[in-house]
């Protein structure tokens, strides 16, 4: 595959919302249909003109997929996503009261060891 074909599955790829199983078959049977039409000297404008532009592409993979499947995948992604900014939250947030602990005992470690200094007369 040229780069210039590379190039027209990266773009297609950056325009899907999701990306699950049906996808990146979807990607990878454009990718094989791109391999047969095309030799390696083909450029962009010629796969814009066969098989349109990246975003007429998409377009068409969404008006033959069945819309609740589509939303059902966006709704759990964004639950994911959501909760995986709640554990990161959560994770900072001990971060943050564990290095202040530590900091208030290095703290008071430090006014011990001022206090304890052990002097020896001879």
């Amino acid at each position: 595959m040229n780069k210039n074909c590379k190039e027209y599955i990266s773009q297609v790829k950056l325009l899907f919302p999701i990306m699950g199983k049906r996808e990146k078959k979807y990607i990878d049977d454009l990718s094989i249909n791109l391999q047969d039409s095309f030799d390696e000297s083909v450029s962009l404008e010629d796969i814009y003109e066969s098989f349109g532009t990246p975003e007429e592409t998409v377009n068409l993979y969404f008006s033959n997929t069945d819309m609740n499947y589509i939303i059902k995948r966006i709704r759990r992604s964004r639950m994911i996503k959501g909760c995986l900014a709640a554990i990161s939250i959560v994770i900072i947030i001990t971060l943050i009261l564990f290095n202040i602990y530590i900091y208030e005992e290095h703290q008071i470690f430090k006014r011990e060891e001022m206090i304890n200094i052990e002097t020896t007369i001879e």
